[in-house]
């Protein structure tokens, strides 16, 4: 009530001191790790990609049995449940390799990448959290484990737009590998600690290989470069922009291995490469371009659709093809991942992953492409992983 003075004699209560939730012992700490900006993929569904860090904080092993996705309001239906094998198909190492176990030793963590996909941009939550489950200590004196459960990681949901880029490449016959939103191929999961921080820089990054009329990847001997179909094809600027990095002068690899572990370092794993500053936060990485086929140089302005390259097999790669992705600096592995949308591409088919991933399969060999109904223009879409495309420049 009032008093004579016209002042409450209640006091508000610090924001610091208000306790919103009862506390909760939570022996696994659940961390947003890099969530993007959702993008609208070539199947017209938007996928809105992050990671989890899970670190087990106490002296005894913790075995995550399942997670909940939930938007904001947790009583609601989950948007995503991961248990079992399904859960541990997305479970990584901090160094990239897959994890082998749900069981996350004392004092050590993992990183769990989600993908959650919408049919519409209105069904996309404005922040997320989730529900985990473990076997681990039920309390800061358990020597045993036990089932625990508990909500987690607040994630709020970027609201940037992706940058919408030209096409990279012209023609049809285009197949995006190891490309979004996939964790079949290597990029979606790639970490690299670099500067004192652990990147996911390469999260939308696409390969690009071209096929001819009859499936095939390669007409001829396969360890010759120039036998690629995609070999020499002309690369174009994607942005108006700055050219703030060239390597040229490697050679082009003979098709079918990796180089050697010992003869890659951080300067020459791109083999030669093109950066360009299209903005503030926003950077184009080119790599794997053929010797001698870089037509730019630093400081020089480019146009959207200038041909500054030609597609080569430089560096740490098996075959040819051209590497893109977007970056928020000019360190293509110690950057925060750019989604991009492509402004106009057509969809000619698809095929399948089981084909292209599957360890018996040859890439010399031809492969069955799933034709699309009707060839359409796809408009500010990211071509999804295993679709075969036609850019026109």
């Amino acid at each position: 009530m009032l008093g004579s003075s016209g002042c409450s004699d209640t006091k508000e209560i610090p924001s610091d001191e208000k306790i919103l939730v009862e506390e909760v012992f939570t022996p696994v700490i659940v961390s947003a790790y890099n969530p993007s900006p959702p993008v609208l993929g070539s199947d017209n569904k938007y996928y809105f990609i992050y990671g989890l860090m899970l670190t087990n904080t106490r002296d005894l092993p913790a075995t995550i049995e399942n997670l909940e996705v939930l938007n904001g309001n947790v009583r609601s239906s989950p948007l995503l449940t991961l248990k079992g094998d399904q859960l541990l198909a997305y479970l990584y190492h901090l160094d990239s390799r897959k994890s082998e176990s749900r069981e996350i030793g004392s004092d050590a963590s993992r990183l769990l990448f989600i993908t959650l996909i919408f049919d519409d941009e209105k069904s996309i939550p404005t922040e997320i959290t989730h529900r985990i489950s473990a076997k681990a200590p039920a309390s800061p004196g358990s020597k045993s484990t036990s089932l625990v459960s508990y909500i987690a990681g607040h994630v709020n949901v970027p609201t940037q737009s992706p940058v919408v880029i030209s096409p990279p490449l012209e023609g049809k016959g285009w197949l995006a590998i190891n490309g979004c939103c996939s964790f079949k191929g290597v990029h979606q999961a790639s970490l690299m600690p670099v500067n004192g921080e652990l990147y996911n820089s390469q999260r939308f990054a696409t390969g690009y290989m071209m096929l001819d009329d009859q499936g095939r990847l390669v007409q001829g001997d396969p360890s010759i470069p120039k036998n690629w179909v995609c070999y020499n094809e002309k690369v174009f600027a994607v942005l108006d922009g700055k050219v703030v990095s060239v390597l040229d002068g490697l050679p082009d690899q003979p098709p079918g291995t990796l180089p050697d572990p010992q003869t890659i370092n951080m300067k020459n794993y791109t083999g030669n490469h093109i950066i360009l500053r299209a903005r503030e936060g926003v950077y184009v990485f080119y790599a794997h371009l053929r010797n001698g086929s870089i037509r730019v140089k630093v400081g020089d302005q480019v146009i959207s659709g200038d041909h500054i390259a030609n597609l080569g097999n430089s560096g740490n790669t098996s075959a040819p093809h051209l590497h893109l992705h977007l970056m928020s600096t000019r360190s293509p592995i110690g950057s925060k991942p750019v989604p991009y949308t492509i402004d106009s591409f057509n969809v000619v088919g698809t095929i399948s992953p089981e084909s292209f991933y599957g360890e018996d399969e040859k890439l010399e060999d031809a492969f069955d492409i799933n034709s699309t109904s009707k060839v359409k223009p796809h408009l500010n879409q990211v071509p999804l992983d295993m679709t075969v495309v036609e850019f026109r420049v």
